[in-house]
């Protein structure tokens, strides 16, 4: 994937500037990620395996006893286990499932950066770099859902109630964190002021003062197995790092915050989407599933920071800035070297 990504920054100087040039390097760079996510060996992503595992053995139930998956207790999510049972009875091979899957998320991306993003470059390689991207080789339950979040941020800005409640429950039943999301209803159109402040105060005193009993409580309320691990305390621990990058790149974006909102009547809602990414990555802390909680909201960075750069008025330092941020982010993608990758052919 690191190199993908620097092979789609070398082809962004093939294409012309207009309009035209724009969507094909829109879709010509998320047509590799998508070959590279849709082909890749079963071995490349933590828990693949285990997910195809589960497809091949379902894909041998009958209708009965897939829709039983439902009253099974303390049965993750079984919708996506029934939809791939779907798919089953018509794919045998199980590539065809990732190759799906993998047309949603990546498909719901470039939806996402070909309607909002002001810099397409910037967004793409803050796709890869931040981790988004990768995550898609993983949590296949949870990128379905990241997707469905995605499509439904057109119905948060029109204000339409009902099909973003219903977007979101459609989500939350491949990956039921996905209400989470809900939260974002209420507060979209919220500007920045004393309302963040005060929620940052407790969120920030909780996390300092209060870690014990908040874990204790989560422990107490969330009784079933797939949340009784996030309160297991040291064993998921994370680093600060994805919190630092969050809140640098919030910084970053706040700086333009008054020209960003004056000129783009929907951006509000992007501000809210990134504070509460912040506040959520925060808890990864210790609460090590929180980063994914967290990816609801902050995936939408790759939306904000390029509208907040093109609010620069000079347009030399416009082109330095977004050379610097590109520069940071590759120098981010290549922190840890090439990730080994094979095709599944191989």
């Amino acid at each position: 994937m690191e190199l993908s990504v620097l092979f789609i920054v070398f082809i962004s100087f093939l294409f012309k500037t207009d309009n035209r040039g724009r969507r094909s390097f829109i879709i010509c760079s998320m047509l590799i990620l998508f070959l590279e996510s849709a082909l890749r060996h079963r071995l490349i992503g933590t828990d693949l395996i285990g997910y195809l595992n589960s497809y091949e053995l379902y894909s041998y139930y009958s209708f009965d006893e897939i829709i039983k998956l439902y009253t099974t207790p303390d049965f993750k999510d079984p919708t996506y286990y029934v939809t791939g049972w779907l798919v089953s009875q018509v794919f045998e091979n199980e590539q065809w499932w990732v190759a799906i899957i993998s047309a949603l998320y990546i498909g719901s991306i470039t939806w996402l950066i070909y309607r909002e993003s002001k810099i397409p470059l910037l967004s793409i390689v803050m796709f890869v770099s931040l981790g988004y991207y990768s995550f898609g080789f993983t949590g296949l339950r949870q990128i379905i859902a990241i997707a469905i979040i995605v499509f439904s941020f057109h119905f948060l800005k029109e204000r339409k109630a009902i099909p973003f409640i219903l977007m979101v429950i459609l989500a939350s039943l491949y990956h039921q964190s996905a209400l989470i999301f809900l939260l974002m209803y209420p507060i979209a159109n919220v500007k920045l002021g004393k309302y963040h402040f005060v929620a940052a105060i407790v969120m920030l005193v909780v996390f300092y003062a209060f870690r014990e009993q908040l874990l204790s409580f989560l422990a107490d309320t969330l009784q079933s197995e797939r949340y009784q691990g996030y309160t297991s305390g040291e064993a998921n621990t994370l680093s600060m790092t994805g919190f630092i990058i969050q809140v640098a790149i919030f910084i970053y974006n706040l700086f333009y915050y008054k020209k960003v909102i004056r000129n783009n009547k929907d951006a509000i809602i992007l501000y809210n989407l990134a504070f509460m990414g912040v506040i959520f990555q925060l808890y990864s802390s210790f609460i090590a599933e929180m980063f994914r909680i967290s990816m609801y909201f902050s995936i939408f960075n790759i939306i904000l920071v390029p509208l907040a750069t093109m609010e620069e008025d000079n347009p030399k330092t416009r082109k330095m800035m977004t050379f610097v941020v590109l520069l940071i982010l590759l120098l981010n993608t290549f922190k840890n070297g090439i990730t080994p990758y094979m095709f599944f052919w191989q």
